[in-house]
């Protein structure tokens, strides 16, 4: 998580202490607000990273499903893959790989 953390979790999070600090909100609430917008950004990667494996839709957009594995990104669900598959060894050869052949 730490990885999606410092991805995506912090510009929701510095998005949200900007607008804290513009509207003159206290330090305290400021941070508070700031590691909702973390908890926000982590929810949302994980989400985009999902919608990446699963959704024909958005594969319509990107020309595939799993563009995500084919360049090589190691999202939750791959780093889930790759701890607790039996194919983990094929899945990490493909990562490396960074190739957008459907059939792999």
């Amino acid at each position: 998580l730490e990885m999606v953390n410092n991805k995506t979790g912090v510009l929701a999070r510095l998005g949200i202490r900007l607008a804290c600090i513009l509207m003159g909100r206290s330090p305290e609430e400021t941070d508070r607000l700031g590691i909702l917008g973390s908890k926000v950004g982590i929810a949302f990667q994980i989400q985009d990273d999902v919608v990446n494996l699963t959704s024909e839709e958005f594969a319509k957009g990107k020309g595939y499903l799993g563009e995500d594995i084919h360049e090589g990104k190691k999202s939750l669900m791959v780093i889930h893959a790759c701890q607790n598959s039996d194919k983990a060894d094929r899945l990490k050869e493909i990562l490396e790989m960074k190739t957008k052949d459907q059939d792999l």
